[in-house]
Order: C-alpha cells, then sequence, then structure tokens
C-alpha cells in the first residue's frame, strides 16, 4: 500500500468508530490494533504495531513486556475490520466507495445475519401474546395497555438488526 492508502484507512476506521482492525504483509508480519492490548501507529512510511512482547509459549524474545513491530507501508498488502452496518457503510464511504442501494441492502442482511435468543416463555420482560378468549376478559384499560404493548413490540420487530439469524428467517411471531 502507499502511505497515502494506510491514512486513508486510518481515517476511514476513525470515522466509523472501529477500533479493531489489522494490517498484514506477505512477509507475515502482522499489526494490530484493538484499542486495549494492540496499537497501530503510523510516521512517514511506517507502520508500526504495538503490542505484547510476550506472544506465545514459554521463550521471550526479549526481556521487557512491550513490544514494537514495524513494517513499511509499501509492504502491507492487505488490511481487514469488522463492524456493523453503520460503520462499515461509514468506512466505505470515507475510502471512497459510494455503496449502492441494493449493495446497502446486502450488508444489511450481512448484519443481520445474528439473532438473540429470547425463550417464548416471556422471561425477561419481553411482550407474550394472548389468546383471544384472555383478550376478551381483559378490561378496557387493561386491553389499551396490551394493544399499546403489542404496538411496541410489533414495531421493535420490524425494525430489529438481530444476530445469528440465517437469511430469509422471520424475526417476528405471528400474531394470528
Amino acid at each position: 500500500m502507499k502511505q497515502v492508502q494506510v491514512q486513508r484507512i486510518l481515517s476511514a476506521v476513525a470515522a466509523a468508530g472501529i477500533t479493531s482492525y489489522e494490517f498484514d504483509s506477505d512477509t507475515g508480519t502482522h499489526v494490530y490494533h484493538d484499542g486495549e492490548t494492540h496499537l497501530i501507529k503510523t510516521e512517514g512510511e511506517m507502520i508500526y504495531g504495538i503490542r505484547s512482547a510476550k506472544v506465545a509459549g514459554s521463550h521471550n524474545t526479549f526481556s521487557h513486556n512491550v513490544q514494537v513491530v514495524g513494517m513499511w507501508c509499501e509492504d502491507a498488502h492487505e488490511f481487514f475490520t469488522a463492524g456493523d452496518y453503520q460503520q462499515i457503510d461509514t468506512f466505505m464511504q470515507n475510502v471512497g466507495i459510494n455503496l449502492t442501494a441494493d449493495e446497502k441492502e446486502i450488508l444489511l442482511r450481512i448484519d443481520k445475519m445474528n439473532s438473540n435468543i429470547i425463550p417464548a416463555n416471556g422471561d425477561y420482560n419481553r411482550f407474550v401474546p394472548i389468546s383471544q378468549e384472555e383478550y376478551d376478559r381483559l378490561s378496557p384499560e387493561k386491553k389499551a395497555e396490551y394493544d399499546a404493548a403489542k404496538k411496541a413490540d410489533e414495531d421493535y420487530k420490524k425494525n430489529y438488526i438481530g444476530q445469528n439469524a440465517p437469511l430469509g428467517v422471520r424475526l417476528s411471531r405471528d400474531w394470528n
């Protein structure tokens, strides 16, 4: 990569609020950034990875705990990151790639591929539908409360971006 490409990528991850990313070289050098235990810094045409020197096993190459790994920008041939729909859309815009509406729909479907599992028994204070008989026995005040809760639940499920749900799976229950 050219220095300008590395800087564009770093600006794009910052703009998108992405904190985990890495640059890799063909020579096997990997530099990671997670904002906690791995940092990436750049200066001129160099990329520096700052991390623990205790990387594996009982053998330590250095007698100190903090290690710096450097590589030339031109040796960085790959970049990896991950984020949610909004972060990746923002990242792509900031590296100069505008996604089409169809591509954004695919990105949204990828992000929806995960769904939280909520027990059907109504645990965790989630809305649980009741039968028509139960509904008919409610007082007018309770019916109004139930209808409002049902509408809020339907709106939530309609707009929910879930985690771990395979494509094409309905995320909401039938209310009939």
